[in-house]
């Protein structure tokens, strides 16, 4: 590694504050906060089709701790006294133990055992015997931490898959920074992650042995709860061991005091591991993956989280052991029952299906972008590796080992088609670019260049007019704000006036879109969105005739959050149906007529409805007949036709969805020809196409 200097980047000195503090909040603490889990203390509920499921919690909320008196209690029901007026359960001191609370003195640095008992005591001090206002700090830091908590038991309630939903929450890092900045006493958030490495490697494991110890000194002395307490603290650090990212990631090395660039060097190598997972093997034999962060909740990183419970509840059982008989395990620290669960850092220090980014040789991976490619070089420095990684886009979210100019797996889709056979298809790419795939006469474009950035896994909703000519796409961008970009030429794009009026959508939302040609070949646009902090659908509309965007306050259903939106319109504009999912998880029809809402002619045309991730149902015209495309329960495509007598199911185009994967349609030739796009689980995207009322698989593929 090259020498470093004091400086992030080579910039003028009045922007290096404001560089240093992005840097901060964006690299060091980035990416989701908690260890959801199921937990089998709490009775099980009932989601909105009736299935039960166990909600989730903080994982130290799993286990079960044997009281003084003998008997046993969930810890989630337990809440553990800190001091006077702080009462938390084993799962919250966990989560904010050395993330929020600690010294500037890392356990691990001790020279001596009692050297680190002492700076351990003074970590778990600063929660426990802080200042008043750390009461209220700690209970706003919860506050914050229990929203991803309850962001995967909402999608459990609405029978969607929580991975989905978790891998793509907005960051809470500006929040959690805010909440602590200012401290005099002890570190911040940021400050605290900027010396982090008490939790990678054998580093943690030290830490915990030192915490566990003086708990079981704790509990010797007669104070069961208090010793339950600590070693709460501690077990933050035997979390640690089972999070990709923290395993093989040369931290310490990693760290100058005057240099924050290497400290970002050592958060870009965990994600990439969190995020693509490390093979680990246990003292006890087992061998499984270990996922992190974003991936946390995936069903590929349950295996590991029953570890990690197993060994939480090993570390509590000891201390009440050490309660019980008064006297130190017969085991030695580095033998601690705990331990016997716990990945070996060998294991994941061997020969992965990627190699690291950087080694404990402080060599760096040759090819940063080449995650396949084992060489590694010496001649290397922060501040360009950095640069690298971030002008790579190989680590946005989500990461893979794949190329980032792959199409995001779960990306969102629009289409519109113009003159003839015309068609174009928007999706968005591992870096966040959105592309336009176009069809002109028999020919396929293949995608580039980008159109413009979006946030990942933003909506899409696009509407044409003009022979395909003038094309608006709608979505939002990293401020969760509404955007259009508009090209009127068809070659040119430019942004439209929608973002000025500064629409904060929620996260979840999805996008539909209509237009029509009023008096005078004005263009009226109507787009419909669910808004921040309400369920709400809203409307807003462009009035070609004063060239503006306004927004309506008529009266829309509230739907289930996140509910996909279709929309269609005759030419005219005078009738509207707009369809989404209830809060009861129907699929319903609101219609416009005239410029009044109102429920459809079927308050629920489809009571079979199962939301499974993203449900999707597009809507079109053919000839007076409506048709709705949507996902079902068990993930396939289903249709339905509205006639004179009612709705009627239409043939199956396609098997079944790849999980979270989208699909779009569009008609043709008066609604006689059908085109269908959708991602395959291979992530790439597919055409199937249906004349006159055959399907057969299409010509394209992205």
């Amino acid at each position: 590694m090259s020498s470093e200097t004091s400086s992030v980047l080579d910039i003028a000195p009045q922007a290096r504050p404001q560089i240093e503090l992005e840097l901060h909040e964006r690299h060091l603490v980035s990416g989701c906060k908690t260890i959801p889990v199921k937990n089998p203390n709490l009775p099980l509920k009932s989601d909105k089709l009736g299935f039960k499921y166990l909600p989730y919690s903080f994982i130290g909320d799993a286990i079960t701790l044997t009281l003084a008196n003998g008997k046993n209690v969930a810890a989630s029901y337990h809440t553990l006294r800190l001091r006077k007026d702080l009462l938390l359960t084993y799962g919250q001191i966990i989560s904010l133990a050395r993330d929020f609370y600690g010294t500037y003195e890392p356990i691990s640095d001790g020279a001596t055992e009692e050297a680190r008992g002492e700076r351990f005591i003074a970590a778990f001090n600063t929660l426990a015997n802080g200042e008043p206002h750390r009461l209220s700090e700690a209970m706003d830091i919860l506050d914050v931490l229990q929203k991803e908590i309850d962001e995967v038991n909402e999608a459990l309630d609405n029978h969607q898959n929580p991975s989905f939903v978790y891998s793509r929450l907005p960051d809470l890092s500006s929040e959690l920074a805010s909440i602590t900045s200012g401290r005099k006493d002890i570190p911040g958030y940021v400050e605290l992650a900027r010396m982090n490495w008490d939790c990678f490697g054998e580093d943690a494991l030290i830490a915990y042995r030192t915490g566990h110890s003086v708990a079981i000194s704790k509990a010797i002395n007669d104070d069961l709860e208090g010793a339950y307490a600590m070693n709460a603290f501690a077990d933050r650090f035997l979390v640690s061991c089972f999070s990709a990212g923290f395993l093989r990631t040369p931290r310490r090395l990693l760290h100058l005091d005057n240099n924050i660039a290497a400290d970002v060097c050592a958060k870009f190598m965990q994600d990439e591991d969190n995020a693509i997972g490390l093979s680990v093997t246990s003292r006890g034999k087992h061998s499984w993956k270990v996922y992190g962060n974003r991936r946390t909740v995936d069903s590929e990183n349950e295996e590991n989280l029953l570890h990690c419970v197993r060994a939480l509840q090993s570390s509590a059982d000891e201390i009440y052991a050490a309660y019980r008989t008064k006297r130190l395990p017969s085991k030695s620290p580095n033998n601690y029952t705990a331990l016997k669960h716990v990945p070996l850092m060998a294991s994941a220090r061997s020969n992965q299906n990627f190699a690291p980014l950087f080694t404990f040789d402080n060599e760096r991976r040759q090819q940063i972008t080449s995650r396949n490619l084992r060489r590694f070089t010496t001649d290397w420095n922060s501040r360009s590796t950095i640069l690298e990684c971030e002008t790579s886009g190989l680590w946005l979210h989500p990461i893979s080992i794949n190329d980032v100019h792959h199409i995001l797996p779960g990306t969102a889709l629009a289409v519109v088609h113009g003159r003839g056979w015309d068609i174009s298809v928007f999706c968005q790419r591992r870096d966040g670019r959105v592309l336009q795939y176009q069809h002109y006469y028999g020919t396929w474009t293949d995608g580039f260049p980008p159109v413009f950035n979006a946030v990942l896994f933003t909506p899409l909703a696009a509407v044409s007019w003009n022979e395909g000519k003038c094309i608006r796409v709608y979505h939002l961008d990293e401020k969760y704000i509404v955007q259009e970009y508009s090209t009127d030429t068809n070659a040119s794009w430019y942004r439209g006036r929608l973002g000025d009026l500064g629409i904060k959508a929620d996260p979840r939302t999805s996008i539909a879109a209509i237009c029509h040609v009023g008096e005078a070949g004005k263009i009226y646009i109507r787009i419909y969105l669910q808004e921040a902090g309400s369920n709400v659908i809203r409307e807003y509309r462009w009035d070609g005739s004063t060239s503006s965007w306004s927004s309506c306050w008529d009266d829309l259903p509230t739907a289930l959050r996140g509910t996909s939106l279709a929309a269609i319109t005759h030419h005219t504009g005078h009738d509207i149906r707009l369809y989404y999912q209830a809060e009861d998880l129907t699929i319903r029809e609101y219609r416009s007529k005239g410029n009044i809402w109102s429920p459809g002619q079927e308050r629920s045309f489809c009571y079979i409805v199962g939301f499974a991730d993203i449900i999707t149902f597009v809507c079109y015209w053919g000839g007076l007949d409506v048709q709705v495309y949507w996902r079902s329960q068990n993930d396939k495509m289903v249709g339905m036709q509205q006639t004179k007598v009612g709705w009627r199911y239409l043939q199956q185009p396609i098997g079944t969805l790849q999980l979270g994967n989208q699909f779009v349609v569009t008609t043709l030739d008066r609604g006689r020809s059908i085109r269908l796009y959708y991602q395959h689980k291979d992530s790439q995207l597919r055409e199937m196409c249906c004349d006159h009322g055959s399907w057969f698989r299409g010509e394209f593929s992205s």
